[in-house]
């Protein structure tokens, strides 16, 4: 399984996905994550997934 330093961490307000010494993106009041591939897939308070690759950018 390929990771490319992509990581996501649940906080008190949402989700964060991070790559270390490159980009921190919030997602507030986001409802889960997981991870598919090289994607890191995030699910908002709509449930409508958004993907976030190695780079930083997301695909709605």
């Amino acid at each position: 399984m390929a990771t490319n330093g992509l990581r996501y961490r649940y906080t008190d307000d949402g989700i964060t996905v991070s790559k270390p010494y490159k980009f921190s993106l919030d997602f507030p009041k986001a409802k889960y994550a997981r991870r598919s591939g090289d994607y890191i897939i995030v699910y908002n308070s709509f449930n409508h997934p958004i993907k976030v690759d190695s780079h930083g950018i997301k695909h709605w």
